[in-house]
């Protein structure tokens, strides 16, 4: 089974200062037997007053291994670019155990935990590699089959430097418009 997804948006204000934002993201899931694979993309774009003031964009790759119908293996090649965050690529990979905490006909809950390695190639300073501890939860419920609410959260704890952690988090619902 194959269920591509696309999420576009732009927004474009006016009064004291004239912004544009528009993002594009792209999701593909393939499952198979024990197997789930899935490739994300996505592109973020903002300018005010004609200047750029954001500019990134993603790719990552996510396999997930069934050992039992809540225990699994995962792991996730991503590379990312924001030269406003202050590097051109981010190159990660990830890997751990994930458990299926819930799952029925419109809801499931996934916990993982994992390690990263991470790759930054920086701009005007020393590259840097580190490697950090992941936590993930995700929740989704199926409204209808063409009717999606996700919630994710990642955490990502540097083992180097224990001041430097990342985090994110994203919400969304899908609908479909038409036929």
């Amino acid at each position: 089974h194959s269920f591509p997804t696309r999420r576009s948006s732009d927004l474009t204000t006016g009064g004291n200062s004239r912004s544009q934002t528009y993002g594009l993201k792209a999701n593909s899931i393939k499952t198979k037997d024990k197997f789930i694979v899935s490739l994300n993309s996505g592109i973020f774009n903002s300018k005010t007053n004609g200047s750029e003031t954001a500019n990134n964009w993603f790719v990552n790759l996510k396999e997930e291994f069934f050992m039992t119908e809540k225990l699994y293996l995962y792991d996730i090649l991503g590379v990312t670019s924001d030269k406003y965050a202050g590097f051109n690529y981010r190159y990660s990979a990830q890997g751990g155990f994930g458990y299926r905490l819930l799952k029925t006909d419109k809801d499931e809950l996934k916990s993982e935990l994992g390690i990263d390695f991470t790759s930054e190639k920086r701009i005007g300073v020393e590259n840097k590699d580190f490697l950090s501890g992941r936590y993930y939860m995700s929740y989704v419920h199926n409204y209808n089959k063409t009717n999606i609410l996700s919630a994710s959260a990642d955490y990502l704890y540097d083992f180097n430097e224990s001041e430097n952690w990342r985090s994110n988090g994203e919400l969304s619902f899908s609908a479909k418009l038409k036929d």
